[in-house]
């Protein structure tokens, strides 16, 4: 079952604008790689997205989660580039590479940092 509470350690916020151009999602993610904010991946959802997996290492603990994630990354960050506030909840899923969706086309991965 995906929930919330069945979410064991919270390493990882998924972040997606499905409302901004491809173009300008791309400029964002290379902005934040520039910068060296702890992005761990960027996948293309094979349609209009790009799914970007920051690093938050937030543990088990909700109360940081709550504060890093949902009040600085999504609500302070994330929202002046149109980040989607709605895949702020910890048990959010991501596109994963390779995968091919019907109708649409593969996903990819475009940037991998494991030591982020």
């Amino acid at each position: 079952k995906r929930c919330e509470a069945t979410v064991a350690d919270l390493r990882f916020a998924v972040m997606e604008m499905d409302e901004v151009s491809l173009e300008k999602q791309t400029a964002f993610w290379i902005k934040c790689i520039e910068l060296k904010l702890p992005v761990a991946a960027v996948i293309h959802s094979g349609s209009k997205s790009l799914h970007g997996w920051m690093r938050v290492d937030c543990g088990t603990d909700c109360e940081m989660w709550e504060k890093r994630v949902k009040g600085f990354l999504f609500n302070n960050f994330g929202i002046k580039y149109g980040v989607d506030k709605a895949c702020s909840n910890k048990a959010r899923l991501s596109r994963m590479p390779a995968h091919k969706r019907e109708n649409k086309g593969e996903q990819t991965l475009l940037y991998l940092n494991g030591g982020c």
